[in-house]
């Protein structure tokens, strides 16, 4: 008997949609995380953020951990599902994009980049 074995091809799906409040003295973001998951569990989410997100919290139905940590020079935020997710799902991230100086001064659209999906869409609303 011959045994073959392929990789299951990753299927899931993310859409971002992003609020960006532009205040007086600071920026903050609110983004929803729209996964849609193909034929196999999620486990994991990864996402590089802009490094002067400071994230007040992070939100994911059912039991969770999340961090922060520096890769290749850019910050790489992990979310941990204590059980792995067959079905569409959504994740909060809400947080400070840091004081500004001055009122006038410029404010970049926030580029989030989610990783270990087929293709990701989405938008921002400031």
């Amino acid at each position: 008997m011959r045994l073959t074995a392929l990789p299951i091809a990753d299927e899931t799906t993310a859409e971002v949609q992003s609020l960006l409040r532009i205040g007086e003295r600071e920026t903050k973001l609110e983004t929803r995380l729209r996964l849609n998951v193909g034929r196999r569990p999620v486990h994991r989410v990864r996402m590089y953020i802009p490094d002067s997100l400071k994230l007040d919290s992070v939100s994911v139905p059912g039991e969770f951990d999340w961090t922060v940590t520096d890769e290749e020079g850019r910050a790489l935020l992990s979310i941990y599902l204590s059980a792995g997710r067959d079905q569409p799902f959504s994740i909060q991230i809400i947080g400070s994009l840091g004081r500004r100086q001055a009122a006038d001064d410029p404010v970049l659209a926030p580029k989030l980049e989610v990783l270990d999906v087929a293709n990701q869409k989405g938008d921002i609303v400031v």
